[in-house]
């Protein structure tokens, strides 16, 4: 043991025992006087601190301490002396300057009387822990400064009791929204959630933030258990402050110990902005997608230098693909054009690729199956974002329904036309007949007229009244006709005429009967629909000279709106229909022939074997009648014809009055109205020859000037339409001055196309022209003898 100072050394017994003990220390030990001089410095003490046994026996402990002023020493002796112990942890410095750090235990050592001799330190090094606890503060400020600085949410779940990992996935679920919770977070996830700080938000649920109710969430913490606790860039779905949705892209990792998870550390990055911005763009492409659909546009994208496309489905589809084909270019496009279109086309593009306007066409194409259809294109140019490659991005639409409707459209737009020249040739025929009518009776009526003369007269009658039943069929196809409509039961009607029809056709030609029982009734013209039927049989009679059958089908069909493409491009009435199918096995029609098949004057048949108004006649009745007639034909496989009446809701039944021939009267007053002047004369002398007193007038307002001036009629015959004054003009102020003078109307067009324009009031009493004698004169009685009761 070194030596200390005369007189104050321990005892040779005690230097013994002190070097055995400080022999198998390596901690510093340093003792002491009461005045804090070293005395004794072991090797511990060198070890340590740096200083020999040499260097500081004799000096004071202050000298490690070079820091500390004498009151913060390690060492207050005084307070030690009163028997208080010193421990604690101190920095001192070495000899050669480096810090040390050690833990200092300091005690007060007497002698065997109990007198105070000395005191004795023992410090043990633990610079290398305080440095490893300096280099954990370091990593745990950095730590910290990074989390409180980074833009991403940091966070750290705990759970209240931790998880067997051991349990099955389910049992972990609901074990982790029981007991996790957030313990730790920065401000940026708080800020994320709605809050400022994260004090706001620790100590929130874990089902707070991951509602349990979301699907998405759970799929998410099964990833993580399933992971082994470890998951990078995974999805999670969570609810912020005031409720809004939002979305996080995290990496987490859980901490396991003794097979039990008891914690999560992760980062989470706000994508709610991606998220949405992706809905978006979805939602935008959904409804681009319905867009399309809707339009039935078939999309393709051009490259320009290449020339090579891509297509969609429907694209394939309007080509005749139903799977798709790969390796579309515009060659590939161009060879499915029809040859006749092809050049137009073609031109149309190179123009559009050299100018760098949209190409927009309209061609016909043939397709993958082999049929033909109408197509209309338009397209436009870009560039590819990524490479800038010239691209043209276009669609197609089969546009053939469109076509067909548009010649339909025509073709009605036509007939409408034709309508209406037919029933204003009608009516001027219609007068002129009248004239021809009335004269050959008067002639007939002249007594002693040699027996050629008569002939002649009878050739004149006959001819008038054929060009009156031409005229007819006219007013039937314009729809101009009078109609008495009776409720009817179809079948009936049927059964009644089939005899009749049945000797229309050739002995090889049959005819069949196929009615639907239990239809409803129809309210239409008894001898317009049997008029409808045989022009209809002798039409299917001229198709099948081979010989075939005729076929008559009765059924109930309800139209809706959706069938207005198959009735015709006219506003359908939607309801409760009788229809009848009128079907032979002839030669058919084709689609050109069809399509003109109503037309008036339009005959397959030679010269001189057909006025072309068969059909014409079984439209206007069928039309007039509040129907819909359609033709449906395939060459060689005859023709039908589909008529549909509407059904009768009411439960009235049709009337009749039969009129018989009445004897002559004479005195009685009749006002003839007529603007035709060859017209007027021939009613006047009818009538004057019948023994009426015969007023006529021009006109309707020379009819009212001659009223002024003259007794009360009584009765008025008066064309419908007239200049100045018409009929029902006329007919109003004979109303208002004589209540119940009858009112015979006339009409070249007839009764319902004058109630329909508004010329009459519906239920007058009118005649259509050409007027007989006798039926004008069996009219004219009729109303007077009305009036008379």
């Amino acid at each position: 043991m070194p030596q200390t100072e005369p007189g104050s050394a321990p005892s040779p017994d005690q230097q013994e025992l002190h070097a055995e003990l400080l022999a198998a220390v390596r901690d510093s030990v340093i003792y002491t006087g009461l005045d804090g001089v070293v005395r004794y410095w072991n090797q511990g003490a060198t070890d340590i601190f740096g200083f020999s046994a040499a260097d500081m026996v004799g000096d004071t402990p202050a000298r490690l301490y070079p820091e500390a002023g004498p009151e913060a020493l390690p060492m207050d002796l005084a307070r030690i002396a009163q028997g208080q112990e010193y421990v604690g942890e101190w920095s001192g410095r070495r000899k050669d300057g480096r810090q040390v750090w050690v833990d200092i235990k300091t005690t007060v050592v007497r002698d065997r009387d109990g007198r105070d001799i000395g005191f004795i330190g023992v410090a043990k090094d633990i610079t290398a822990r305080k440095e490893a606890e300096r280099q954990l503060r370091d990593s745990e400020e950095r730590y910290r400064a990074f989390v409180n600085q980074s833009a991403e949410g940091v966070w750290r779940i705990e759970m209240d009791d931790a998880v067997p990992i051991a349990l099955d996935e389910e049992a972990q679920l609901e074990r982790f929204y029981a007991h996790g919770y957030l313990a730790e977070c920065n401000d940026a996830m708080a800020r994320m959630y709605g809050f400022e700080r994260a004090a706001e938000l620790v100590g929130a649920r874990l089902g707070s933030l991951l509602p349990a109710a979301d699907p998405h969430n759970l799929a998410y913490l099964r990833r993580f258990i399933r992971s082994g606790y470890r998951l990078a860039d995974a999805e999670s779905h969570e609810i912020d402050r005031a409720g809004q949705e939002r979305y996080f892209l995290n990496n987490l990792v859980g901490t396991v110990e003794g097979a039990r998870l008891v914690r999560a550390w992760g980062s989470q990055r706000d994508i709610t902005e991606r998220k949405l911005a992706e809905q978006t763009l979805r939602a935008n492409e959904a409804r681009t997608r319905f867009a399309v659909d809707a339009s039935r546009l078939g999309v393709w994208e051009l490259d320009l230098g290449t020339l090579t496309a891509r297509c969609s489905d429907r694209f394939e589809r309007i080509f005749g693909h139903a799977t798709p084909s790969p390796g579309w270019t515009y060659a590939r496009f161009l060879q499915q054009v029809h040859p006749d279109d092809r050049d137009d086309v073609d031109a149309r593009f190179q123009q559009a690729r050299r100018s760098g306007e949209n190409w927009e066409f309209e061609c016909r194409i043939e397709r993958a199956d082999g049929r033909e259809r109408w197509i209309w294109g338009r397209s436009t140019h870009y560039r590819d974002p990524g490479g800038g490659v010239p691209l043209m991005l276009g669609g197609v639409r089969d546009i053939s329904d469109h076509r067909r409707t548009e010649h339909e459209l025509r073709r009605v737009d036509r007939m409408e036309v034709v309508g209406q020249l037919a029933g204003g040739v009608a009516h001027e025929a219609n007068n002129q007949m009248s004239v021809v009518l009335g004269c050959a009776a008067f002639i007939a009526g002249t007594p002693g007229l040699p027996a050629p003369v008569l002939q002649d007269v009878e050739y004149i009658k006959e001819a008038a009244e054929r060009t009156a039943n031409i005229t007819r069929q006219l007013l039937a196809f314009s729809r101009r006709q009078v109609l008495h409509p009776e409720v009817l039961d179809l079948n009936a009607l049927l059964e009644h005429v089939a005899p009749l029809l049945r000797r229309t056709l050739s002995p090889s030609q049959s005819l069949r009967l196929a009615v639907a029982h239990g239809l409803p009734a129809i309210r239409a013209d008894r001898g317009q629909i049997e008029q409808v039927l045989f022009n209809l049989a002798l039409n299917a009679r001229d198709a099948m000279p081979s010989g075939g059958t005729l076929t008559l089908a009765t059924s109930a069909v309800t139209l809706r709106e959706d069938d207005r493409r198959a009735r015709g491009v006219e506003a359908l009435r939607p309801g409760g229909y009788v229809r009848l199918a009128v079907s032979d096995t002839g030669a058919g029609m084709d689609r050109d022939t069809l399509a003109r098949a109503f037309e008036p004057f339009f005959t397959t048949k030679t010269v001189g074997l057909g006025t072309g108004l068969g059909l014409a006649t079984v439209y206007g009745i069928v039309k007039q009648s509040g129907g819909y007639i359609a033709a449906r034909s395939v060459p060689g496989e005859g023709t039908t014809f589909d008529i549909d009446l509407p059904e009768h809701e009411g439960r009235e039944t049709a009337s009749t009055v039969a009129v018989s021939a009445t004897p002559r009267r004479s005195g009685e007053r009749v006002l003839v109205v007529e603007d035709e002047p060859m017209v007027r004369r021939t009613l006047v002398r009818v009538l004057q020859e019948e023994g009426y007193a015969v007023l006529e007038a021009g006109d309707g307002r020379d009819a009212m000037a001659l009223l002024d001036g003259s007794a009360r009629p009584d009765l008025i015959v008066t064309d419908v339409q007239m200049p100045q004054v018409d009929g029902r003009e006329l007919a109003g102020e004979v109303e208002r001055r004589w209540p119940g003078l009858p009112v015979l109307f006339t009409s070249g067009f007839g009764g319902d196309h004058a109630v329909q324009r508004g010329l009459i009031e519906e239920g007058r009493a009118v005649l259509q022209k050409p007027l007989a004698p006798e039926t004008l004169l069996r009219e004219v009685r009729t109303l007077l003898d009305r009036s008379a009761r």
